[in-house]
């Protein structure tokens, strides 16, 4: 993916988890954590070990 393709998406609070585009696949789980607790940000990376992790989970290696 090209960096120049990358835009922010605002998740709103209200509504419920929407079918579709969303900002990751983990969009329900951060508005989740968002709705239970005063968490004021969650920062999403993608470490090299967690996603080796994912793609043995998934089954992709």
């Amino acid at each position: 993916m090209r960096w120049a393709k990358i835009r922010p998406v605002a998740v709103g609070l209200a509504e419920s988890c929407p079918k579709g585009i969303t900002a990751s696949t983990e969009s329900c789980v951060h508005r989740a954590a968002y709705q239970a607790t005063s968490t004021g940000a969650i920062i999403h990376t993608h470490s090299p070990y967690a996603v080796a992790l994912s793609l043995l989970e998934d089954g992709f290696i």
